[in-house]
Formats: C-alpha cells, structure tokens, sequence
C-alpha cells in the first residue's frame, strides 16, 4: 500500500513533464479560492508494537516476546477545508481534514511456555494539515500532498512472562506525517470530485508497568506501539 501512494505521488510530479507546456500554459478552468466538502474511504491500519523489559536487579529474565504487528481496516469519514492558488496550469494550496473513524485491532503473541502478549489497539480520530501541489489540465488536477498528522490512540496490553503478570493501557495524542496523491476533476464551476490516497504514521504511544504481579521488585514492562496504515477515499468539494 505505501509503495502503492509512493509511486502515484511520483506519477503526478511527472505530469509536470508528460503534459506538454503543463507547467507553462493557462488551464481554462480556474481552481483558486476556497473550498469544503466532505470524503468517504476505508482505513487500513498496519501499526506495531515494540515491548522492551527491565528485570531489575534480582530477576530471572531470558527472553519474552519483542514485538506484535496488528492489521486492521474500518471505513472512514471525513470533513476538510483548503485554499489553492493557481499560476498558469500550477496548482498549490493547503487542507485541513479531520476523519472520524472506529479502527479496532487486537492479537496475541508467544505462547505460555515463553512468555506471551495480548493487546488492543484503537485510532479515535485522525486529523492531518497538508500541503497540496498539482497540475491542472483544464477541469483535472493531478496533485501530490503531505504535511502533519495528529492522532488519538489507545493501546493495551496483557503481559504474562519470565518477570510477572501485568498490563498496561494509556490513551494519548501522537503526532507524525502524512503524504500521498489524488486525482481531482471538476463537474461544474462550484463543485469538484476527488480520489485520493494518503499514508499514514504517527508517533509511538508508551506505557510502562513497574508494579507487575509475582514480578521481583525494580522488574517493569514496557509497551510501545506505533499506529500507521494507508487511507484510500473518494470525496465532494464545494468551492467558493
């Protein structure tokens, strides 16, 4: 899926190149100003965790699980608002968007014999503000984007290892980037339709427990998880 949004970004930056004069010529469509609109897609969540360990000073530790990846897809739905500018057939401009969505992952790694994890993961909501940079060819834009993502993400986690029992569950706001590519056409002077693909990857989220059941004191457990995916929508925009 990234390599996927990698490559349309890539496609649309060379259509500066493939559109003869692209980045020259007046396209006959005008699409400065103001807009808003609303998108609807599927959310595909890849995120991982890492869990690290401390024994402390009198434990017996030899190895528990390190790491779990969770998969999970959900729809989500979407509110923006942007500004292009508009000099020849270059189209830049910015957008903000805010998605509202109910992602939901869960697995389990290791076994009994060698440690073992369970954990739940939940993204919230999800906003980005991005850069956008297009060429237009009469009412199409091909455009790449990027910038800032801000989500909020709860992650827990059931620990049954060498150094004890215990759990940890935290809900936090993580910060990270966004970047992808669309495709925007317009059906008449006031309204556009789009599709477009971004990926995904916010900051890791921690927790830490130091109070673990049958655990040696000074032992902890650390869970660090780290939600990112892809987002693929179809959206309408108003413009002013």
């Amino acid at each position: 899926m990234r390599a996927y949004l990698l490559a349309a970004t890539a496609l649309t930056g060379a259509a500066f190149f493939l559109v003869p004069g692209a980045a020259l010529a007046q396209s006959s469509y005008d699409w400065s100003g103001f807009y808003t609109g609303i998108t609807v897609g599927q959310m595909f969540d890849t995120g991982e965790f890492d869990f690290s360990y401390d024994p402390g000073p009198e434990a017996e530790f030899e190895s528990d699980p390190d790491s779990l990846t969770l998969s999970e897809q959900a729809l989500a739905i979407g509110l923006n608002v942007g500004h292009n500018w508009q000099s020849g057939s270059l189209v830049y401009g910015v957008e903000l968007d805010a998605f509202a969505t109910s992602l939901n992952a869960a697995g389990q790694v290791g076994n009994e014999d060698d440690g073992e994890v369970s954990a739940e993961t939940s993204l919230h909501a999800l906003l980005t503000a991005r850069a956008r940079v297009g060429v237009a060819v009469d009412r199409m834009l091909f455009y790449g984007t990027g910038g800032l993502a801000v989500g909020r993400v709860s992650a827990f986690t059931d620990y049954d290892g060498d150094l004890g029992k215990g759990t940890t569950d935290t809900t936090q706001t993580a910060i990270g980037f966004t970047a992808g590519a669309g495709v925007e056409h317009a059906i008449n002077d006031n309204a556009t339709i789009r599709l477009e693909g971004l990926y995904y990857q916010l900051g890791d989220v921690s927790a830490t427990n130091d109070e673990l059941i049958f655990g040696d004191e000074g032992s902890s457990y650390t869970a660090n998880y780290s939600a990112r995916g892809a987002i693929i929508r179809a959206g309408l925009n108003l413009k002013f």
